[in-house]
């Protein structure tokens, strides 16, 4: 394998592991997986709305309103 391309994969690596990402992508599927939403891609983002901080989400410009089922 080039330096290049090894030093990249490294980088990817290290990122992952990191920021938990692996991990996080697997909570997410399982609990997509035990919810059973009609929509996934929405019961996806509920649940990593759910695990994020209100503060880190308006600082990324998410906001989110509560409202009634």
């Amino acid at each position: 394998m080039e330096p290049k391309l090894s030093k990249l994969l490294q980088d990817a690596n290290h990122y992952i592991e990191k920021n938990k990402v692996e991990k996080t992508i697997s909570d997410t599927v399982n609990k997509v997986i035990q919810s059973r939403d009609k929509k996934p891609i929405i019961g996806m983002i509920k649940y990593l709305a759910s695990i994020t901080p209100p503060e880190v989400l308006s600082e990324n410009g998410i906001h989110l309103r509560q409202h009634d089922n």
